[in-house]
């Protein structure tokens, strides 16, 4: 693998070595510098860290290759679907590994012991696509519609094709772009890449297309209504739930929150253990991973029993997730606070605040101690203000000088064993790197909306019901600080939402604008009121049919 020179002289540590959690910026700066025989595995405690990790090794390593597989462990009840960025993530990474175009996969805590299809399941639906082939565009076109695709006049997203004349554009699920296919009769000219605004083809000359299916199981409509009507049995009353989504099925082919059922379709399963066949791992120390497991499990557990009170249709946590995750690691992730067989001499950079004397001292000092000093810009602009600024101190350093580099880590940090320090434009200049969602969603809406909050104003959760807005706080946990949403319910409780979970948060609205009651943690009511508005959008979505109908007679 190339790879910059940010530590030159690390190796891999010995099979069976421990190895201690510090920060994603760090692990991976390490990791970048191992010299891999073979493809890696890496688990990360949390989803956010993980995603975090993969972003840091693409700074590091470069982005081929490089992939992060999001779980699904965050939505519990398969109300909502997750967003499509999220999907198309884990079908990116899955039609990488079948490809075998992966060299380090980055997975949560819970990723190991999700339950998706079977490689061999994918492997007999994917379709072939030659360059300098013939085709017939009929018996295509059924498979792409197997394949989960849609036709469209002019695709606009990934899983749309289109065709005209003698263009075809399809635009797969794992690709961040279309690619039109020029045709003679059945026989293909050329494939290339095209930009979807402009709709010019790109000069690259694609030779093979492999398309994968879009869903993570076999979703025929019987499978469908098979593992609703399993999921039934758990659910007080579930008679609501269940028209509601057979009709949203057959109205639409689709119900919100269907992606949590896939597990039950009946096609073969496995974990990603068997995908991830001649990897090495770097993996959760397993008291650590069974600690995390078992707290999202009863977390779930918790919410399912609110939900079904509710009449709402859920899965089951053994429904999705296997018990254990029985691979072998190469070497173990152990939490910050426990014995280590390898210790990297870990430190946290400080804040300075924009203070560049303070900066340029610390650097100073490190330098005379015969310490690598490396300061990270994250774009080509901060770079340049950074050998600036080396040039404009310059006498200031006796025993060498920083060097500049553009690498966009997520945080500065110290490695005695190496020595070498790193320090972001995050800590030279004051200002925190936030990691909002890259998708236009909820959680982003929501976010966006804060600054018109106030203390006192009613917010809704999704699952639990209106609150009282309190306002941002900082909170401990896991030996870390987290920033979270607080609101103050009924009886007193509070509840602090991750930022990760703002998409379970909206404004509360009236067009009367009365000021609503607000709900107690733990009761019923906010469920019966979930349903009741359900069973009302039913109704009306009914009535407005039969209205359709009438007036097309």
């Amino acid at each position: 693998m190339s790879k910059p020179t940010l530590i030159s002289d690390a190796r891999p540590p010995a099979k069976g070595d421990r190895l201690r959690w510090t920060s994603p910026s760090a692990l991976a700066t390490l990791i970048a510098s191992w010299d891999l025989k073979k493809p890696l595995w890496v688990d990360a405690p949390s989803e956010q860290e993980a995603e975090i990790l993969a972003q840091d090794l693409q700074q590091t390593l470069g982005p081929i290759g490089i992939y992060f597989f999001p779980s699904l462990i965050d939505y519990v009840a398969g109300e909502i679907s997750p967003p499509g960025i999220i999907l198309q993530s884990r079908l990116k990474c899955l039609a990488a590994l079948m490809n075998h175009k992966v060299k380090i996969l980055i997975t949560g805590p819970m990723g190991s012991r999700e339950k998706i299809p079977h490689l061999d399941w994918f492997l007999m639906r994917q379709v072939h696509i030659s360059s300098k082939s013939s085709i017939n565009r009929d018996y295509l076109f059924e498979k792409l519609i197997g394949l989960g695709y849609c036709r469209t006049p002019l695709i606009a997203q990934p899983g749309d094709f289109s065709s005209r004349g003698l263009v075809l554009d399809i635009w797969p699920h794992q690709e961040d772009q279309p690619i039109r296919i020029e045709l003679n009769g059945d026989d293909i000219e050329s494939m290339n890449y095209f930009d979807v605004l402009s709709q010019r083809r790109t000069p690259l000359e694609i030779n093979t297309l492999t398309l994968f299916p879009k869903y993570e199981g076999d979703r025929s409509v019987e499978a469908m209504l098979n593992a609703l009507k399993h999921c039934a049995k758990n659910t007080i009353d579930p008679s609501d739930d269940l028209a509601y989504r057979i009709n949203k099925l057959k109205l639409h082919g689709h119900y919100s929150g269907e992606e949590l059922f896939y597990p039950l379709l009946g096609h073969p399963i496995t974990s990603l253990n068997g995908w991830l066949v001649g990897f090495d791992r770097l993996k959760l120390e397993s008291r650590w991973c069974s600690t995390i497991a078992e707290s999202f499990k009863n977390e779930i557990e918790l919410a399912l029993i609110q939900r079904r009170q509710g009449g709402v249709i859920c899965p089951n946590y053994d429904d999705r997730f296997f018990p254990i995750d029985p691979s072998e690691p190469m070497w173990i992730l152990t939490e910050w606070k426990v014995e280590a067989s390898v210790d990297f001499g870990y430190e946290s950079i400080r804040d300075h605040k924009g203070d560049i004397q303070s900066l340029v001292h610390t650097s100073e000092d490190f330098l005379n101690r015969g310490y690598r000093v490396l300061w990270c810009g994250a774009t080509e602009g901060t770079t340049r203000r950074f050998q600036d600024l080396i040039e404009d101190y310059r006498e200031n350093f006796s025993e060498g000088m920083p060097q500049a580099v553009q690498c966009d880590l997520s945080g500065g940090f110290i490695l005695h064993a190496y020595q070498c320090v790193f320090i972001t434009e995050w800590e030279a200049f004051g200002r925190k790197k936030i990691y909002l969602p890259s998708q236009r969603s909820r959680t982003h809406a929501f976010l966006s909306d804060l600054s018109d909050l106030k203390v006192g104003d009613p917010v809704v959760h999704l699952d639990h019901g209106i609150g009282e807005f309190i306002g941002f706080v900082t909170i401990e946990a896991g030996g870390e600080n987290h920033d979270v949403v607080r609101l103050r319910y009924a009886d007193g409780a509070y509840l602090d939402v991750s930022l990760e979970r703002a998409d379970l948060l909206q404004r509360y609205s009236s067009a009367e604008g009365a000021q609503p009651r607000f709900d107690k943690l733990g009761s019923t009511h906010w469920a019966k009121v979930k349903r009741r508005s359900k069973k009302a959008i039913r109704d009306l979505s009914e009535e407005l049919l039969k209205l359709y109908a009438k007036r097309q007679q």
